[in-house]
């Protein structure tokens, strides 16, 4: 699976690059977007990521395992 990571300076810019997404066929379940304001994200209605993909604990476990 391939990852894109984006960064933008603010929210608008985030609905920009999400709408650009969109309309490429991306779905939501493909989109997730981490920021400090989530109540900004459900405002403009950006599909934000949930609190297991904020703490990347499947990429952490993984390195983990391997060094242990």
């Amino acid at each position: 699976m391939r990852c894109l990571y984006y960064l933008s300076p603010n929210l608008d810019t985030s609905k920009k690059i999400s709408d650009d997404l969109h309309a490429e066929n991306v779905d939501d379940w493909y989109l997730h977007v981490i920021s400090k304001n989530e109540s900004g994200l459900s405002r403009r209605e950006i599909h934000s990521s949930n609190y297991l993909e904020t703490l990347d604990i499947v990429r952490s476990g993984s390195i983990g395992a391997m060094i242990g």
